[in-house]
């Protein structure tokens, strides 16, 4: 490393270290709500401690996953630790992502009284989230008819996944796939799939095909606010490296400083 570099990542860990106190005041404040401040602390605490083992490597023992710069929207997006605390809930982001609207959601009457598809999409997806079972049933309605609708094929196939049938969900989606590959919607449900049975690597790579699609900011910003990147994240990451964050983690919810006491001991157990 030339003093040149070093000289940046000690301005860098300075400025995070800044950061850090300053994001900690806002939040004592009563400045900032308590998910903007968890989304802002884990960055910066990840940030940090990369920064940390660049300066002093023979403190790290084991590979730590880079995270890329906040602006990316590319093949490795889903790897930044901005993410919140949280449970995998999904509720909220498919309601996002069936507002949004696509190609496949248009105002085609389908046969009967029920309304146009949009509407019978809409009440399916209402019904789906309430009871799972009769959201099944529901779309099969307009599976009879429109075969190879994306909405439908995919948010029946996560019904099946939430009823325990995961693998009448997977055909679901894997037919979603066949037909439209760009499809993103299925995508973070093939995600939350593969991060339940601990197959990270599939989890991130259907991600990194979600956000490859460009889908609109509301739907990152709800999934991020499930906690599904920080899963996969951390699911990545040996069960050393992993239990030493949730120690740290632990440690700042009893009330812990930040400061830089506390970042070298992340970085050393890192």
């Amino acid at each position: 490393m030339t003093p040149e570099q070093r000289a940046a990542l000690e301005e860098e860990r300075e400025h995070l270290l800044g950061s850090l106190e300053d994001l900690e005041s806002e939040f004592l404040a009563g400045d900032m709500d308590e998910q903007d401040y968890q989304t802002l602390k884990e960055e910066y605490t990840v940030r940090a401690a990369q920064v940390l083992r660049k300066l002093d490597p023979s403190s790290t023992k084991v590979k730590v996953v880079q995270s890329p710069p906040p602006d990316r929207r590319g093949a490795s997006r889903w790897r930044t630790a901005a993410v919140v605390l949280g449970v995998l809930a999904f509720a909220g982001l498919a309601g996002v992502l069936v507002a949004r609207g696509s190609g496949q959601r248009g105002d085609n009457a389908i046969t009967g009284d029920t309304g146009s598809l949009r509407q019978q999409l809409a009440t399916c997806q209402t019904t789906s989230f309430q009871k799972s079972a009769e959201g099944i049933d529901c779309y099969d309605q307009i599976l009879a008819q429109a075969p190879e609708n994306l909405e439908a094929l995919t948010y029946q196939g996560w019904a099946y996944v939430r009823s325990d049938q995961p693998t009448k969900g997977q055909a679901n989606f894997d037919q979603v796939i066949a037909l439209d590959p760009s499809y993103a919607d299925v995508r973070v449900f093939r995600a939350s799939v593969a991060a339940t049975a601990q197959d990270y690597e599939t989890a991130a790579e259907e991600l990194d095909t979600f956000y490859a699609s460009s889908p609109p900011a509301s739907a990152v910003q709800v999934l991020q606010s499930q906690g599904l990147e920080r899963k996969i994240f951390f699911g990545l990451l040996d069960s050393g490296t992993r239990d030493c964050w949730q120690q740290a983690a632990q440690a700042q919810q009893q009330g812990e400083q930040f400061n830089q006491q506390f970042l070298d001991t992340l970085g050393s157990c890192l």
